[in-house]
């Protein structure tokens, strides 16, 4: 988006400037994530526009205690398969919560992919992780939601969506399942390793 806004000689102003230097950054996980030289130049040329507290109050902003109920329910969720992750969230009020739950179980020690999956507003959202550039997070993507949604991303981290017809709460579990065992079949998992990621 800011190289076409260079090309169009458009200085973005200084709430935009923010939004996007926060939006490389958060995807880069400040240059930890498949930063290219295209994404330094660009946070080169925003960080003196934007508004430096403006930035801190979206990285360090409050959360509604929800967030906090639907963590936890991720987790107690969240089960184990050698070295992957597969977590169902179920239905979820904040979307972005399933990306967020994908971020935090790829940094478990020993893990390489995580798989986290919810529903929200008449689709099935999908994010992918990754731990090494050669375990293809797109392709993993797009292999689970062949033929029934459609998704894309990068090396290491991707997404995803699969539309629901009626969200019925059989329609659901029934796809919620249907995704766990392509998950399992294109990670090359056997379900008998399942285990908890929290053991009460």
């Amino acid at each position: 988006m800011l190289e076409y806004l260079i090309s169009a000689k458009i200085k973005p102003d200084i709430p935009l400037a923010t939004a996007l230097l926060y939006a490389i950054r958060s995807d880069t996980q400040d240059f930890g994530r498949e930063a290219g030289h295209a994404d330094i130049e660009a946070v080169t040329y925003l960080f003196p526009i934007a508004n430096k507290r403006m930035l801190g109050e979206i990285q360090r902003g409050s959360v509604e205690r929800t967030y906090f109920q639907m963590l936890d329910a991720a987790l107690q969720n969240a089960y184990v398969y050698n070295n992957c992750i597969i977590v169902g969230l179920g239905r979820v009020t904040n979307p972005d919560m399933i990306a967020e739950v994908a971020d935090l179980l790829i940094r478990d020690e020993g893990i390489k992919a995580v798989v986290c999956f919810g529903s929200y507003k008449g689709k099935i959202l999908l994010s992918v992780r990754t731990s090494e550039p050669d375990n293809r997070a797109d392709k993993i993507i797009k292999q689970i939601v062949a033929r029934r949604g459609i998704g894309g991303g990068h090396h290491m981290f991707a997404g995803g969506q699969i539309p629901l017809i009626n969200e019925s709460k059989s329609e659901l579990e029934k796809l919620e399942n249907t995704i766990r065992k392509k998950c399992l079949r294109v990670l090359g998992l056997h379900k008998s390793s399942e285990k908890k990621l929290i053991e009460l």
